[in-house]
């Protein structure tokens, strides 16, 4: 990849998240991408200087990530599996998209997927049946 143009790209995301964000607490990298070649591991690195972040969430930031996103009944299910939660956050925010409110019309939290045979559903809160 031109590494120039993925910092560039990068360090754009970064300023508008810290723009529309209140407090922007760590850099995290969609999927692990910066593992899968040391030069983007570098520019992360650069960037998370720059911007004076930390590239990985520390314990509490996790914890609070994960009271923001899940259900009590998802983490309950869930906890420390990674690729569930992280198809569950997918889900979410797919189902605030089908909904037409982005993320910014839905908490989190009033969604939850539920898997089942032969699929999965969605519940969304009460609040948000008018939509």
């Amino acid at each position: 990849p031109d590494l120039a143009q993925v910092e560039r790209e990068l360090s754009a995301q970064i300023e508008l998240a810290k723009r529309l964000i209140p407090r922007v607490s760590y850099l995290s990298c969609h999927m692990s991408f910066e593992k899968s070649i040391p030069e983007l591991r570098a520019v992360v690195e650069r960037l998370s200087k720059k911007y004076g972040l930390p590239m990985e969430p520390g314990p509490q930031q996790g914890v609070r990530f994960l009271n923001k996103v899940y259900t009590e009944r998802e983490q309950e299910r869930y906890r420390g599996r990674v690729q569930e939660l992280a198809a569950r956050f997918a889900a979410k925010e797919a189902t605030s998209k089908a909904l037409g409110t982005g993320i910014r019309g839905i908490r989190w939290r009033e969604m939850e997927i539920r898997t089942g045979t032969p699929r999965s559903t969605v519940r969304v809160s009460a609040s948000m049946s008018a939509v």
